[in-house]
C-alpha cells in the first residue's frame, strides 16, 4: 500500500485449502486483479495438522473440494487431495488467461494460519470465499483468525455476487482518501456506477463528511449517488444496507462502525462481496 492518498495493490493472493468448494474464489480474485492492475497468486495449504491426523485409523477428514467429514484411509484421503491440487491449479490458470493477469500458483504445507500470515506478507490483498465460514475446520475459521493479525487489505467474497453495484461507507477517518480510491478504481475498471452511504454519529458530524466528500469528488457525475445517513455501530449500518443491490460493499478497517468487529460479522452486514481496506 502506499500512503493514506492511494490504494495500489501489486500482488493479489487467494487461499485455497481442502475445504475449498467450487473454484474457492479464484474467478473473482482473477478479475479483480485485472482491475486493479495486479499479478494473481494462488496459495494452496495443506494443513500438516490434517494430514498428520489422515494417519490414524479411526480419524474422520475433511473431504477435499466439499468441506464435508468423511471416514476415509490416508491413500483415498491423498489421491482426493492431489486431484483437487491440480484442478485448482488449473482454475487458476485459465481464470488468470481469461482475465490478462499474471499468475503463479504455491502449495506450501504449513498450519494454516501461520501460511497465510507469511503469503500475506508478499501480498497487497488477501482473497477469501466466506461460503463456508461456519465450518468448524478448514481455511475459512482460520483465514477469519488470520485476518485480525494481517496487516494488508481484504477481500470477502460472497459466491455469486458481482464485483460491480460498489458501495462505499465513508465517514470522517483517517484513511478515507485511500478508501475512497479503492472503490473508484473497482467502479471506473467496471460498471461506473458508484454509491457512497455517509455516515457520522451526529446531524454536524454527517454534514462534515458530506463537505469532506465534496472537496475530493465531483459529486455531480451521473455515475455517483450518495446517500447520508446517522450510524454508530455495524448493526444499524446493516439496516442501512437492507435493500440495495447485493455487489461489493468497501470500507476502510479503520472505520469508528466496525469498533474492533471481526471480518465475521462485517460479513454478516454486508449484502455482497467486502473490500475492508487497510
Amino acid at each position: 500500500m502506499t500512503d493514506s492518498a492511494g490504494f495500489t495493490v501489486r500482488r493479489v493472493l487467494v487461499a485455497l485449502d481442502a475445504s475449498t468448494r467450487d473454484s474457492g474464489g479464484i474467478d473473482p480474485a482473477a478479475l479483480l486483479a485485472a482491475r486493479l492492475g495486479a499479478e494473481l497468486a494462488g496459495l494452496f495449504i495443506e494443513d500438516v495438522n490434517v494430514s498428520r491426523l489422515a494417519r490414524l485409523p479411526a480419524a474422520r477428514h475433511v473431504q477435499p473440494g466439499t468441506g464435508r467429514l468423511i471416514h476415509v484411509d490416508e491413500s483415498t484421503f491423498r489421491r482426493e487431495l492431489d486431484s483437487l491440487v491440480e484442478r485448482l491449479r488449473a482454475r487458476l490458470a485459465s481464470a488468470s488467461d481469461t482475465a490478462g493477469v499474471r499468475w503463479s500458483y504455491q502449495i506450501e504445507r504449513s498450519p494454516v494460519r501461520a501460511a497465510l500470515l507469511r503469503a500475506a506478507e508478499e501480498a497487497d490483498l488477501l482473497v477469501i470465499e466466506v461460503a463456508t465460514l461456519a465450518l468448524e475446520r478448514g481455511l475459512p475459521r482460520e483465514a477469519e483468525r488470520a485476518a485480525h493479525a494481517c496487516p494488508r487489505s481484504l477481500f470477502l467474497v460472497q459466491r455469486g455476487a458481482p464485483l460491480d453495484a460498489i458501495t462505499l461507507v465513508y465517514g470522517l477517518t483517517p484513511a478515507r482518501a485511500r478508501t475512497l480510491e479503492a472503490a473508484r478504481r473497482l467502479s471506473r475498471a467496471g460498471t461506473p456506477r458508484l454509491r457512497v452511504l455517509i455516515h457520522g454519529r451526529t446531524p454536524d458530524e454527517l454534514r462534515a463528511a458530506e463537505a469532506d466528500l465534496r472537496a475530493q469528488i465531483d459529486v455531480s457525475e451521473p455515475w455517483l449517488s450518495m446517500i447520508p445517513v446517522e450510524l454508530t455501530t455495524l448493526e444499524q449500518l446493516a439496516r442501512a444496507l437492507q435493500g440495495l443491490d447485493a455487489g461489493t460493499l468497501v470500507i476502510g478497517a479503520d472505520d469508528s462502525l466496525l469498533c474492533g468487529s471481526g471480518p465475521r460479522r462485517l460479513f454478516e452486514a454486508a449484502p455482497g462481496n467486502v473490500l475492508l481496506v487497510r
